[in-house]
């Protein structure tokens, strides 16, 4: 029996918005590296978030 298109299981497609995205233009002067300047803005991203969890979490504790 032959296979057809429809026969595939369907395999979920992930968007291109699901993923992070960085954008490193304003970091990267060309006075450091490419990665240094990925590693710079990925860890902003990463202190801004963590800083407003914080933040969350105080004010959640605060209304107890």
């Amino acid at each position: 029996m032959r296979k057809t298109q429809q026969d595939k299981p369907a395999v979920p497609k992930t968007r291109r918005q699901d993923k992070p995205r960085f954008i490193v233009t304003r970091e990267y002067n060309g006075s450091q590296s490419m990665r240094a300047a990925f590693e710079q803005a990925i860890e902003s991203q990463a202190c801004g978030q963590f800083e407003s969890w914080l933040e969350k979490r105080e004010s959640d504790k605060n209304a107890c």
